[in-house]
């Protein structure tokens, strides 16, 4: 009996389970990180591009090693399969050596390496260990454990989502493999007893492929794994434009997966079993094909939904059947076969995928290329029935299920359809139509924002002594429009090249759009932000404090200011259209230094720590993407942007102008005065600037060099090249909604929570006071401070001194708030600055910036960043402080920093708990924000602008023209020739430049001569010119100089002047030109 017993083999399905899990755990470790490939990207500071590389890897490597595989599992089965376990388990380890990117892409390619070895052998597995009846059933189980491993990929990737959760994921995923590859080894060690009947050339490629039956198969499996593939891959972002959201999405994939399983576990056994295998693999290609080619002409959820179903279920299987059909034709040889087989199907993966990968952002295509590559395998299919194991088809079954197919998808997509008659009037209507699409509009805009180049007081370093007096560059406002396709929300991005932003220019900013748009654009959706440039015409404050060194309210530079914000979002809203956002940070460590150092090193040691170099080098990009075509960007950085000192006079938006001109004009060709819709633009925001200095040496105009317009450039460059740098690659893409919310707080009145201060105790905040070390000016920086009131000069006279005591006394709560504040100015009773000042929250996908209408130190920005970051559930790196935001508070610094009353301190108004009080209120936005609910706006500052004193220098001097001359006529002429890298100068005689401040064009032009005429080769917004205006008697001047390089081409060139004279009360234009020199 025992002999008897040895003589009927039967099937071992310890042998199948055991390899299922391996080849459940290829299909795991393959997609570990499909589902956190933005918080991977995140976690190892990689682009998304590198992380989907660890995926990309596995198909690329199959079709290479395909073949070789299939011949080792010919030759020695066993061992092939072992190795093939053994590599995937190392694979999986040698991820967890380091937590790296290097360390995980090893482990990946080692796993794919294996992957063939494991997939080769679903049909050997049947094949030695199951009785031949069993090895349909062995095959289905093989191939379905592969989708099992896809669907567990998701789960854990769902389970694991977070950063800090990644390193978790990979074990769990190692101990999974751990666990298979030894039950599969330890079942291996006995040989399998099943023989086969039919005859194969084993391991003999030639001999296998030359069969036409395995080329058909081949042919035929590289299609619906091609579909497969590409729609599993692209899915999301096809869907994405209908309306489909990511999460949305994911259920399809997720369903698609679970389908697959089902389909693969059972439909293959039943087609075996019934002998109507060609009759199950026509009705899944039907079925792909017509759900393709719904999703292309009536995308939605529902047809995503039931389409990939319908893949899953019924086209899925195919694979498995077609395996089948290869084990039991090629009998021994079936490793290489099935090398053959998985070889067609990757390269059909490859091929497929990268068409409709081309067409991401044209759906329609992409899916009819998905549609017809599902359709053209029915030939294929029909032409095995002249095999003669393979049953006939009976077209009745097939056209049953086609047609049952067709009218559920009818179903589906006619409710869908709006009627033709539909019309479009309202702005309700507009926003319905919004939310049936996913995705972004983004739209950019960029205007003139230069205020007056003469006798103007420049605003930020409150000197006396600096007027304007010309231009080396104009000042821009660019701005970012962000529609949410799917719920028709907004937001409005604005950055300004000013020194501040005001109340008074918010409010008109918003009066105006509210006249042109209605409730499009208001409080909650518009952030007007400032590069706190030093080297912009002040006096456009409505707070009397900012006005004292200009001469008073300059009408004429706050409408330039005002109108050129609210053109360039006009420009943005009119630019909207369909666009891809990523988000990628980098660091940059030499373009920035620490001028509060004593102040910093009183915070605790954990906010220290955060600071290597105290110093915040982050560098984060917001690009904007139109047929992966670069056509936007926003960068942060924090800097101050102050490498112009006080001896400087000429406007200049500074190193921040810098860096968005060089790549804006010298890098992608834009042309300030002929394009108002150029085709690129960059905005260089600030963050957390209030104590980073790019004087790298600590003094005015020592960063690097000290030359201050070298180091204009020297840290523009950087800054640019920061960015460029992350705009090489995509970066992580942002995906989820857009929102915003404001309030206005009342800071000189405030109760702060003890949640929110150092020594857990409530506190209140007080009335706005400056101190000394304000009056003094930055030593660091620089400024027009009193000299008797130096920064850290810890002497006051007796009469300061007296001065301070005398409030102090006066006032026991003042003093307990604003100590020890030395000689606390009390600007806030006197009405002399802002004290209701707006607080906002913006979110863009997950970039969340939390505005700040101040002048924030790292550490004060670090400590927002957390508390709103961990209220809305964002990595820390996706929330910044967008600090100079819609009004004008001075610094924020943290209570250990105020002690140390620097300039800093001394500039923070509302005394120690300001930065606290600021915590509370943005915490509560955030609050509100991930809760979906509105918060009031508060109580604004009364409206100045009727109580404002007007400058008188606007219009001094009054225009005269030259005795016996004319405005425009040349006082200073060109040389005749110059060689290239020669400084060309020229001096015309001026009139008043206030006259006409030129917006949008230009006071002057270089020009060279080409096919006998003139061509604009330079204006007054180019790094190589100034305009410099003077007075005189009896007439005024204004010198033009050019700077030419060694790459300036030779020719002959000439140099014109536009101003205007002012007779009476009106004004006339004249043009004056320079005589016409060569440069060689």
């Amino acid at each position: 009996m025992p002999d008897l017993a040895r003589s009927v083999p039967s099937s071992r399905w310890s042998v199948v389970a055991a390899f299922a899990m391996v080849a459940a755990a290829t299909q795991l470790l393959w997609l570990n990180f499909a589902g956190v490939t933005t918080v991977a990207s995140e976690h190892y500071g990689v682009s998304e591009t590198a992380i989907g590389w660890l995926a990309s890897v596995f198909p690329l490597l199959y079709v290479v090693l395909a073949i070789p595989a299939g011949k080792l599992l010919d030759r020695w089965f066993r061992g092939a399969l072992a190795a093939g376990a053994l590599l995937t388990l190392v694979g999986a380890a040698v991820r967890l050596v380091a937590d790296d990117f290097t360390s995980v892409l090893i482990g990946q390619v080692l796993i794919a390496d294996a992957q063939p070895l494991v997939l080769n052998a679903i049909t050997g597995v049947s094949r030695n260990y199951l009785v031949e009846q069993d090895r349909a059933t062995g095959i289905a189980i093989g191939t379905a454990s592969t989708f099992a491993g896809m669907l567990l990929a998701f789960v854990l990737g769902f389970v694991f989502a977070g950063g800090d959760q990644l390193r978790t994921m990979l074990v769990v995923s190692t101990v999974f493999t751990a666990a298979a590859a030894a039950l599969l080894l330890l079942a291996l060690r006995r040989p399998g007893e099943q023989h086969v009947t039919v005859a194969g050339s084993k391991g003999s490629v030639k001999a296998t492929w030359s069969d036409p039956f395995i080329r058909r198969l081949c042919f035929l499996v590289a299609l619906p794994f091609g579909t497969f593939i590409a729609l599993t891959t692209f899915a999301q972002p096809l869907l994405e434009p209908a309306g489909v959201s990511a999460d949305t999405a994911n259920l399809m994939l997720i369903l698609n997966v679970v389908a697959g399983i089902v389909g693969c576990a059972v439909v293959p056994v039943l087609a075996t079993r019934l002998g109507r295998e060609v009759a199950f693999m026509v009705v899944g290609l039907v079925a792909a094909g017509v759900g393709c080619a719904a999703l292309a002409f009536a995308p939605s959820a529902a047809v995503g939904f039931l389409a990939l179903l319908a893949v899953g279920l019924l086209l899925v299987p195919a694979l498995p059947i077609v395996l089948a059909l290869t084990e039991r034709r090629t009998g021994e040889a079936e490793g290489t076969a099935a090398g053959l087989i998985w070889l067609a199907g990757n390269l059909g993966g490859l091929v497929i995928a990268t068409v409709v990968g081309f067409l991401v952002d044209h759906p329609t295509p992409a899916f009819l290329v998905a549609a017809l590559a599902a359709l053209a395998g029915v030939p294929a299919v029909l032409s095995l029935r002249e095999h003669e194991d393979v049953r006939p088809l009976r077209p009745g079954p097939v056209a049953a299920v086609a047609c049952l197919l067709a009218v559920a998808l009818t179903i589906t997509v006619a409710p869908a359809q709006p009627p033709a008659s539909a019309a479009v009037t309202s702005e309700k209507q507009v926003v319905a139509q919004v939310q049936v699409k996913r995705g972004y509009l983004v739209g950019r805009g960029i205007a003139d924002v230069t205020g007056e180049p003469a006798n103007n007081g420049m605003m930020g370093y409150g000197d006396l002594a600096q007027l304007t007096s010309g231009i080396h560059q104009r000042q821009r406002s660019r701005a970012f429009i962000v529609v949410d396709r799917r719920t028709g929300r907004r937001v409005v991005h604005v950055v300004a090249d000013i020194g501040m932003i005001f109340q008074s220019v918010r409010d008109e900013v918003l009066e105006r759009l509210r006249a042109r748009y209605g409730a499009k654009y208001g409080e909650s959706n518009v952030m007007l932000t400032a590069t706190h440039t030093h080297a912009g015409p002040g006096g456009y404050s409505h707070h009397g404090l900012y006005n004292v060194t200009t001469g008073g309210f300059h009408r004429k530079t706050y409408e330039a200011i005002v109108s050129g914000i609210v053109t360039s979002i006009v420009r943005a809203d009119a630019d909207l259209a369909p666009s891809k956002l990523s988000l990628r940070s980098t660091t940059l460590h030499n373009s920035s230094v620490n001028r509060a150092r004593p102040a910093f090193d009183r915070n605790p040691a954990a906010d220290r720590a955060f600071f290597p170099g105290a110093i915040d080098p982050l560098n984060t990009t917001l690009q904007v993407r139109r047929k992966r075509k670069l056509v936007g960007a926003i960068n942060w950085f924090p800097v101050h942007n102050t490498s112009m000192t006080t001896h400087n006079t000429l406007i200049s938006p500074d190193n921040k102008g810098y860096a968005a001109y060089h790549w804006e004009r010298d890098v992608r060709g834009v042309d300030y005065v002929r394009q108002t819709d150029p085709g690129f633009i960059a905005s260089f925001a600030q963050t957390n600037a209030g104590d980073m200095s790019p004087n790298l040496a600590l003094k005015p105009g020592t960063g690097p060099t000290t030359d201050e317009v070298a180091n204009t450039r020297i840290l523009g460059t950087r800054q640019y090249a920061a960015a460029e740098r992350t705009a090489r690659t995509r970066g992580t893409a942002v995906r989820g909604g857009v929102d915003s919310r404001i309030i206005y707080v009342d800071l000189a009145n405030f109760t702060v929570s003890g949640k929110h201060t150092p020594d857990g105790k409530d506190h209140r905040t007080c009335p706005a006071g400056l101190g000394s070390a304000f009056t003094g000016g930055s030593t660091e920086d620089g400024g027009g401070g009193l000299p008797l009131l130096e920064e850290n000069d810890g002497l006051l006279n007796p009469v300061a001194d007296l001065i301070m005591s005398a409030l102090y006394t006066v006032s026991p709560a003042f003093k307990e708030c604003q100590s020890p504040k030395r000689l606390p100015m009390p600007v806030g009773a006197l009405d002399l600055v802002q004290q209701k000042v707006p607080v906002q929250l913006m979110r863009i996908g997950q970039l969340n910036l939390v505005g700040m209408p101040g002048e924030v130190t790292i550490v004060s920005g670090l400590r927002l960043r957390r508390t709103v970051a961990a209220i809305v559930g964002a990595p820390l790196r996706n929330v910044l402080v967008q600090g100079y935001a819609n009004a004008y508070l001075h610094y924020v610094t943290t209570p250990e920093e105020y002690s140390a009353d620097q300039y800093e301190g001394a500039s923070t108004l509302f005394g120690r708990y300001e930065l606290p009080a600021l915590m509370q209120v943005s915490a509560r936005l955030a609050t509100a924000m991930r809760g979906g609910v509105a918060v009031p706006l508060g109580l604004k500052e009364r409206d100045r602008s009727s109580e404002q004193v007007v400058s008188p220098l606007t219009d001094l001097p009054p225009d005269a023209a030259p005795l016996l001359g004319s405005f425009g006529q040349v006082t200073a002429a060109p040389a005749s020739a110059y060689t290239r890298g020669a400084l060309v100068s020229v001096t015309f005689a001026a009139a008043n430049p206030n006259n006409n401040l030129h917006l949008g064009g230009t006071y002057l032009a270089v020009e060279r001569r080409v096919d006998g005429g003139w061509r604009r080769i330079a204006d007054d917004g180019d790094w190589s010119t100034k305009f410099t205006w003077a007075m005189g008697f009896p007439n005024s001047t204004a010198t033009i100089t050019w700077q030419t390089g060694a790459t300036t081409v030779p020719g002959t060139y000439r140099i014109r002047y536009f101003g205007d004279q002012r007779s009476g009360g009106s004004t006339s234009p004249f043009v004056g030109t320079s005589p016409a020199f060569s440069l060689r």
